[in-house]
């Protein structure tokens, strides 16, 4: 995330390599919230 400071919106390569990273990242982030209800709602159980 520290290249982000450095970064140039006017190349269009770097802004669309960037944007899918933060795509990814976000998925990740979607699945481990998904996978930590579901551990969190089989515990309860």
């Amino acid at each position: 995330m520290n290249k982000l400071k450095n970064f140039d919106v006017r190349d269009e390569k770097d802004y669309k390599i960037t944007v899918h990273m933060l795509k990814d990242y976000n998925a990740i982030n979607e699945e481990i919230v998904q996978l930590m209800k579901e551990s969190a709602a089989s515990q309860e159980s």
